[in-house]
């Protein structure tokens, strides 16, 4: 009861004539598994798009790598450049 109001009782409703349950039962049973197939084949379409995300992920991956070692080998020669020192120009004493 919620605030003073009896509660409905819920019955079912008779079956219409001519119902059958048990044609009724096997109809509905025949399409499950056309329903379970779509499932089944939207569950596969999304691991295959996820598949498809990982593999482009891992692909963004090693082309960031081969970048960073580029970006590295061009800061060692930067670094050995000013270690040296000088632009080239040599400085000679005066006399």
């Amino acid at each position: 009861m919620i605030r003073g109001r009896p509660e409905k009782v819920r019955t079912n409703p008779a079956p219409p004539p001519g119902y059958d349950p048990v044609s009724a039962w096997r109809a509905r049973i025949e399409t499950l598994p056309l329903t379970t197939k779509e499932h089944f084949s939207k569950h596969v379409r999304e691991i295959a798009s996820i598949r498809k995300l990982v593999l482009t992920g891992m692909k963004m991956l090693n082309n960031l790598a081969a970048s960073q070692r580029e970006t590295d080998r061009q800061l060692q020669v930067l670094v050995r450049s000013l270690q040296r020192g000088g632009n080239g120009h040599v400085k000679r004493p005066l006399g």
